[in-house]
């Protein structure tokens, strides 16, 4: 899988359904779309709507909200990344500290992240563990 563009509209709907739309058009085996937030999930799901490629062309979310898990459960998101706020300030908050104590700290920490999709967990989980080897 290659990426095709990285694009970042910072939630201006004009710039993200018109970069869904460009993109489309002009990538007809188009994977699929991650958006960042809810924002841009609501316009990149129009674009691929007014397409007619909801299905083909797979748009994974973060952050989940009523609207997001609407779209998973209709199928026209393939999947919604959750997001732990309190977990994020909180390592985040500790690696400043123990940086600023002088103490090693790690290059990246991976901070768990559940993924919700039609999928059951299970199948999921055995998918995921696949793509690790």
């Amino acid at each position: 899988m290659k990426c095709h563009q990285l694009f970042f509209t910072y939630g201006v709907a004009d710039a993200d359904i018109t970069f869904a739309r460009d993109t489309l058009t002009a990538e007809k085996d188009l994977g699929g779309f991650i958006t960042g937030t809810e924002s841009s999930c609501t316009t990149v799901v129009s674009a691929t709507q007014e397409a007619g490629r909801v299905g083909q062309v797979k748009i994974v979310s973060i952050d989940v909200t009523p609207v997001s898990l609407g779209y998973v459960k209709d199928g026209t998101l393939a999947a919604v990344v959750t997001q732990n706020p309190f977990n994020m300030g909180y390592t985040g908050t500790m690696t400043a500290y123990k940086a600023a104590l002088g103490e090693k700290v790690p290059n990246l920490s991976i901070l768990a992240a559940p993924l919700l999709t039609r999928i059951p967990w299970r199948t999921t989980r055995k998918l995921a563990l696949s793509l690790r080897n």
